[in-house]
């Protein structure tokens, strides 16, 4: 989402609620916390703050009220949610762990969601406990060429594990 795009968005609510605006600093870290939202969802959340207060006051937390109104629209929309690409992602919607298995040497890739695309999961299995049990992530986009250079290794490794069976 645009900053450009964000701001018509606040523009539109305070005016609709006649409320005097937060000032630019304000504004910008209300778009540095959503910036990486989806357009439509952060319309979505306007819409509902605007059906849901009664007013704006100066002492309403707006960022809050948008970060529950997004969490309502990701949950009916999860694949609008990652659509554009979210900047805490590897893969739309989810982050990409590796470790070793000690006992085979092999590389294991384990998935969980992303927590900023899919606020509502709440499953067992999330880059927490992929940590604790020792898994890495693989640090942003370069997830494939990791993904490509675990399964050389792979390879590499059944094959000398066959050749050392053979001998």
């Amino acid at each position: 989402m645009l900053k450009a795009e964000f701001y018509l968005v606040i523009n539109e609510l305070y005016d609709f609620f006649q409320a005097s605006k937060p000032d630019d600093s304000t504004l910008d870290r209300y778009y540095n916390k959503l910036k990486d939202c989806s357009l439509a969802g952060i319309k979505y959340a306007a819409d509902k703050i605007i059906d849901e207060q009664t007013r704006l006051n100066r002492g309403t937390n707006v960022y809050k009220l948008f970060r529950q109104a997004y969490s309502s629209w990701t949950t009916k929309n999860p694949r609008e949610a990652t659509k554009n690409g979210c900047t805490h992602c590897d893969y739309p919607g989810f982050l990409v762990y590796w470790t070793q298995n000690i006992e085979s040497g092999l590389w294991e890739m384990q998935c969980c969601p992303c927590a900023h695309c899919h606020p509502h999961e709440t499953g067992a299995m999330n880059r927490y406990a992929l940590e604790q049990r020792g898994y890495e992530h693989s640090n942003g986009s370069d997830w494939t060429m990791k993904n490509l250079e675990m399964k050389q290794l792979n390879r590499e490794i059944r094959e000398t594990i066959n050749f050392e069976y053979a001998a």
